[in-house]
């Protein structure tokens, strides 16, 4: 909760030492951490600029066993926070691809801008994600005429 303020708060950013401590602590609690709260600490770094190669690998193979746990909320944010970040996990990408494809269906039209968005900007192709989110996005399209 403190990194979420940290996002929110330009004074509590330029904090001497905060950001490093909250990151410490975010090392420690990633192993017992839910989907949510790993999607939640990619997003806030994301939002932070905070490109910590250490804590993100550490939540992507936190991620990697758990991924079919992740709700599309906590997909489309992870995604969009490893790619702000420009942190490029080939395995990472092509798990999160595979569960979304199979949780598309869920996922709103902000969820499915954010994955494309994602894998667009670190250039990552999947056709199967691509055409998955093409279907998606006419089938939302058809439910607002």
């Amino acid at each position: 909760q403190v990194l979420r303020s940290c996002c929110a708060l330009p004074e509590l950013r330029e904090h001497p030492g905060l950001l490093d401590s909250l990151q410490e602590r975010a090392r420690q609690l990633v192993p017992e951490a839910c989907p949510h709260s790993l999607s939640l600490i990619v997003n806030c770094c994301a939002k932070l600029q905070a490109r910590d190669v250490p804590l993100l690998t550490q939540i992507a193979k936190a991620i990697t066993p758990r991924v079919s746990e992740f709700g599309p909320q906590s997909l489309a944010m992870t995604a969009h926070g490893f790619a702000k970040l420009e942190i490029r996990s080939e395995i990472l990408f092509y798990l999160l691809a595979g569960e979304i494809v199979e949780k598309l269906p869920l996922f709103s039209g902000q969820g499915v801008g954010m994955v494309l968005g994602a894998y667009g900007k670190l250039g990552i192709n999947n056709a199967r994600l691509v055409q998955a989110c093409q279907k998606q996005a006419r089938s939302l399209a058809d439910e607002l005429t």
